[in-house]
């Protein structure tokens, strides 16, 4: 749902969404949303659930239940928001900002409910650029590592994950050949809870997640033309637990978290850290998440925050050790690291900035 773009910071460029550090280097970064309140700050008007949330820099994008989409330009200070004509029934649970004024809303469901539009004029009109055809589709998440290309996630079809690619930031997709897409066990499927069970990272690094009968990570160094995939000791085996969001500070330092959304505040098998790419996982000693967690994200230096309806945690270490804030339940997370920002949406409409 996030892609990397560079801007000027200092004497150099640094790339905004995901810090760059010395790739695998945890430095404790001092900083604690402990002390703040995180609850709620303001409710939309509809009052929609939200999976979908983008933000970079000034701008910031939810999409909802309803076809509901609310869109920042002045970091969340006043919105735009509306729904397209005509998907009122449509649930966009991921979005992508692309260029200034540019962005995408995907739409998960079966069959032609999976849709992309696309604005390139700040939401003052949208153009359907792709829908699913066949029934048995169910779009999960996009991400994009540049203005330009970005990748298309989806449950299985014909035995084989469901992944296009486009070159033109949205505006076309192309199928990933058969042999470039994995093959998914019976009984396994992702979750589009939040839009992060997809990631990138980097020029051409990608994982995707999954959950149901197993939990495992795929990753990609190639631009999705080739994926390995790996167990993860998170919770699964029932259609309701797995993997449910991926947060990767950098090319290596990555946290999983998810668990059993029917059991929201069970802490059992809801999170787990690599420190080699997604190679390899291992679920921590310490503290745990405090619950199910549905998505999570990375604010560097070693940090993460996760959330889901019981509230919120933040590890110190690359997820080896939680600490529980509590604070509001919400769905997604998104982290602005040029303006140090947070944002969270829930359900009824609630959203957060901090």
């Amino acid at each position: 749902m996030a892609w990397l773009r560079f801007c000027c910071l200092g004497l150099g460029l640094l790339a905004c969404r995901n810090p760059e550090l010395e790739p695998g280097s945890i430095a404790n970064s001092g900083v604690d949303i402990g002390a703040l309140e995180v609850r709620a700050t303001g409710v939309f008007v509809e009052k929609p659930s939200m999976r979908g949330l983008d933000a970079f820099q000034r701008e910031v994008l939810y999409g909802g239940t309803q076809g509901f989409w609310a869109w920042s330009f002045d970091g969340g200070n006043s919105w735009r928001q509306t729904s397209i004509a005509g998907t009122e029934s449509l649930d966009f649970r991921d979005v992508a900002l692309l260029e200034p004024g540019q962005a995408l809303l995907m739409a998960a469901g079966p069959g032609t409910a999976s849709r992309l539009y696309r604005s390139a004029d700040g939401g003052e009109s949208w153009q359907l650029t792709w829908q699913a055809e066949r029934p048995e589709a169910f779009w999960d998440a996009i991400a994009f590592w540049d203005q330009n290309r970005g990748l298309l996630f989806g449950d299985s079809l014909d035995g084989r994950f469901f992944l296009a690619r486009s070159l033109d930031g949205g505006r076309s997709w192309q199928n990933l050949a058969p042999d470039s897409r994995p093959q998914a066990l019976e009984g396994e499927h992702a979750f589009a809870a939040s839009g992060l069970c997809l990631t990138v990272a980097g020029s051409e690094s990608a994982w995707f997640a999954t959950g149901g009968r197993v939990a495992r990570v795929f990753s990609s160094r190639d631009g999705g033309e080739s994926w390995t995939s790996t167990s993860v000791p998170i919770r699964h085996g029932e259609a309701s637990q797995g993997i449910f969001a991926l947060a990767f500070q950098d090319s290596k330092i990555g946290v999983a978290v998810g668990g059993d959304y029917q059991e929201p505040d069970n802490p059992a098998g809801t999170w787990a850290w690599t420190e080699d790419g997604g190679a390899h996982w291992q679920s921590g000693k310490g503290p745990g998440p405090s619950g199910y967690r549905s998505a999570v994200v990375a604010l560097g230096q070693g940090r993460f925050v996760a959330v889901g309806p019981n509230g919120w945690d933040q590890s110190f270490d690359g997820g080896r050790s939680w600490q529980a804030l509590g604070g509001d339940g919400f769905h997604t997370l998104a982290y602005s690291s040029s303006r140090g920002r947070i944002f969270a949406g829930g359900s009824e409409g609630r959203h957060l900035r901090r």
